[in-house]
């Protein structure tokens, strides 16, 4: 299983972020029987996250997030809308699946929990007013900054 992308992101607070993980039968479990995938996100922030394994993990989604403005929790792709997370603040995304094989009368289920991380930003310089980004690129503000 993985979350496709960057195991780190820096996301514009006002840009949505959008994530998908992927889960793949592979080898053997491919050639087993009928499978069925059941994907299940958590958002958090570091702070709150645990350490499962020497990685960090949500447990729940934090309470500090609005899950109005959360879409694709029980599915491979989560999207949480702009403006919704805190600028400056690190969250942990965690996507849990389960890959369950129907094996004759004896099912088997295989679980994994992948996260990655984003990093909330303000904006960026290219988002300045133009006037600010001629004066700053000639270094103007720097006397006062």
């Amino acid at each position: 299983m993985t979350i496709l992308g960057a195991s780190y992101r820096e996301v514009i607070t006002q840009n949505p972020v959008s994530l998908t993980a992927e889960i793949l039968p592979e080898g053997c479990a491919a050639s087993w029987g009928d499978t069925a995938i059941v994907h299940d996100w958590a958002v958090c922030k570091k702070s709150e996250a645990v350490n499962l394994a020497n990685m960090e993990v949500c447990i729940n989604n934090s309470q500090s997030i609005s899950l109005g403005f959360v879409s694709g929790v029980a599915s491979a792709s989560i999207q949480v809308e702009g403006n919704t997370l805190e600028p400056y603040v690190y969250y942990i995304f965690t996507a849990r699946g389960n890959l369950t094989i129907a094996n004759g009368s004896n099912p088997l289920i295989l679980n994994n929990t992948v996260s990655t991380g984003v990093r909330l930003l303000w904006g960026s310089v290219r988002q300045l007013p133009w006037w600010f980004r001629l004066h700053y690129s000639q270094g103007f503000f720097g006397r006062y900054f």
